[in-house]
């Protein structure tokens, strides 16, 4: 049973990871995203409009390392227990 469970916290672990690599890979976690859309103007010039909006990017360094190393470390724990509890009973 910890074994089962111990892969389940591992493949969650890995999902953590993925998630954080497919939503840009960055350090820290942004809470706002620019926007930059290029418009014309009036006289017909090309305008950058830069716009913040708000939206979650887990960072690395402040989600994904923690929640991804807690859970592979509580694997390690769990078959840890599990292979002491087999040799002993």
């Amino acid at each position: 049973m910890r074994q089962r469970l111990a892969a389940v916290l591992i493949i969650l672990a890995v999902a953590v990871a993925g998630y954080w690599f497919m939503s840009g890979a960055r350090p820290w976690t942004a809470t706002k995203v620019l926007i930059e859309n290029t418009t014309k103007d009036d006289f017909g010039d090309t305008v950058i409009v830069r716009e913040w909006k708000t939206q979650f990017v887990p960072g690395g360094m402040d989600f994904a390392l923690p929640v991804g190393g807690a859970l592979v470390g509580l694997a390690l724990v769990l078959l840890w227990l599990d292979r002491r509890a087999k040799r002993i009973g």
